[in-house]
C-alpha cells in the first residue's frame, strides 16, 4: 500500500509558497498528485483567472516534486469531486490530504470522508497572495518581476507604460505565451500585429521576431 498524497489549489499564478507547499506535502508520502482549479472557480473566488488553466497545468505538471496533476468539478467550490477521482484511481492506497496556508478543520468540507487523513498547516501558516509585490525590475519601457522560475519554465509580469515598447526580441530555444491581465496593447510577431485587450493571449513560437507596445495611456499588464 502506497501513501499518495493530495494538494489542491488555483495556484493562480505560481509563486514560491506553492512551491513550499508541494516540497512539503511530497514529503508526506510516496506520491503527490495535484488537483488545480478551474478558471471558473478562480473566477467566482477573484473576479477572473489569472494564468488559464491549462497554462497552469503544463508549468505544475513539470515540477519535479508533483507526480500527476488532475481535473477535477469544482462547481461546488470544495475538492470532493478530486478526491472521489484519486479513490477510483488508487481504491487500495492510503491517501493524505495536504492542507496549506489557513485552512482548518473547521472551513473544509473535504473532511467527509473517514478513510482520508487530513493534515493541516502543510508548508507553513504564512499564507502568500499571489498578487504581491515578488521584486520589480525597472526597464526604460517599464517594469518585470519573476512570478516563477525553474529550469524548463519562467513565468513574468510585464507591465509596459502608455507609449513605450520592448525591444524587438527573436529566442532560439524557447516559446512565449503572453496574457494580458489588464489594458491593452499592440503584439507584433514578424510584421504581422494585433491589438490584445484584456485577458486576450498570444503566442510566440521559437524563432519568430516580435514585441509589444502600448499604444494606450494607461499601462498594460501581461503575463
Amino acid at each position: 500500500m502506497s501513501k499518495i498524497v493530495l494538494a489542491t489549489g488555483g495556484f493562480d499564478p505560481l509563486h514560491g509558497g506553492h512551491i513550499e507547499y508541494f516540497e512539503a506535502a511530497k514529503k508526506l508520502g510516496d506520491k503527490l498528485i495535484v488537483g488545480i482549479n478551474s478558471d471558473e472557480w478562480l473566477e467566482r473566488k477573484k473576479g477572473k483567472a489569472f494564468m488559464p488553466w491549462n497554462e497552469r497545468v503544463k508549468i505544475i505538471n513539470n515540477l519535479q516534486m508533483v507526480d500527476e496533476v488532475f481535473t477535477f468539478m469544482d462547481d461546488d467550490d470544495s475538492a470532493i469531486n478530486f478526491i472521489k477521482q484519486v479513490k477510483a484511481h488508487y481504491p487500495y492506497d492510503q491517501l493524505i490530504f495536504a492542507n496549506g496556508g489557513d485552512r482548518t478543520a473547521d472551513n473544509i468540507p473535504e473532511m467527509i470522508f473517514n478513510d482520508v487523513e487530513f493534515v493541516f498547516g502543510v508548508g507553513g501558516t504564512n499564507k502568500i497572495n499571489s498578487s504581491s509585490t515578488i521584486g520589480r525590475v525597472q526597464r526604460n519601457w517599464g517594469w518585470y518581476k519573476i512570478l516563477y522560475n525553474a529550469m524548463t519554465t519562467k513565468v513574468k509580469e510585464l507591465q509596459i507604460e502608455p507609449g513605450q515598447s520592448i525591444s524587438v526580441q527573436r529566442h532560439s530555444k524557447r516559446n512565449e505565451f503572453w496574457f494580458v491581465v489588464k489594458g491593452e496593447c499592440t503584439a507584433s510577431k514578424d510584421d504581422k500585429s494585433v491589438i490584445l485587450t484584456a485577458h486576450k493571449q498570444f503566442t510566440v513560437p521559437t524563432n519568430t521576431w516580435h514585441t509589444l507596445y502600448n499604444h494606450t495611456n494607461k499601462p498594460c499588464n501581461i503575463v
